[in-house]
């Protein structure tokens, strides 16, 4: 189990290694080490789009920065 892992992500990740190995027909040991390789693909596969969209001028998914909240009027105005 790796370190920081809990037991359901590691059961999860155990479950996808051996689904893989019975797809592929091969161990677990190459089938973790293809499902690794898979992985990072995707990976890249989503830095790249992202960095692609960033250099075309598209708005990226991840949120605007809040405004600061507007200052409260002095206690004089409020009377």
């Amino acid at each position: 189990m790796a370190k920081g892992q809990s037991r359901a992500e590691h059961l999860r990740e155990h479950r996808a290694v051996f689904e893989l190995a019975m797809q592929l027909g091969c161990s677990l040991d190459t089938a973790a080490q293809e499902l690794a390789r898979r992985r990072a693909w995707a990976r890249l596969n989503a830095s790249t789009a992202r960095l692609r969209a960033k250099m075309a001028g598209a708005p990226t998914t991840t949120s605007q920065p809040t405004p600061p909240p507007a200052k409260p009027a002095p206690w004089w105005v409020e009377l």
